[in-house]
């Protein structure tokens, strides 16, 4: 349960909405890596763009743990599991994708077609309606 108001904003700025850009932010970078990969851009491009979206992704991680701490939410040590997992997931992805093979890259955009897409609108979704209702 989130116990007091002030812990629903972050420089005035609502958590839930802080979260919310976070995740645009993350689907809108594996928009830019599947562009990268459909329009048959190099390597180096898919590369540069998948490690931008894996630092987001990580970041934004970081970020929905230490504002579920500060609210006390009670999913927290289930949420930080499941953000385990995908992080171990992304951290073997990243290290097959500096072999340089777009099959690397095409793994990457399953993981976030896949579970991350799942994760961003479902998992993350009972933090950010105990953050909108108050409880």
């Amino acid at each position: 349960m989130i116990n007091t108001i002030e812990r629903y904003y972050v420089h005035g700025v609502p958590i839930a909405e802080i979260l919310d850009r976070q995740h645009s932010e993350i689907k809108c970078k594996v928009q830019n890596l599947r562009r990268s990969i459909v329009g048959g851009m190099e390597m180096d491009q898919i590369i540069s763009r998948s490690r931008d979206l894996i630092d987001t992704t990580l970041a934004h991680f970081e970020s929905e743990e230490s504002a579920m701490e500060a609210c006390h939410f009670e999913g927290l040590d289930a949420h930080k599991s499941l953000h385990a997992e995908m992080v171990e997931s992304l951290t073997k992805i990243w290290s097959d994708l500096g072999h340089r093979q777009i099959s690397n890259a095409m793994e990457l955009m399953s993981f976030f077609d896949v579970r991350l897409e799942y994760h961003l609108d479902c998992e993350d979704g009972t933090f950010g309606r105990e953050l909108r209702d108050g409880k």
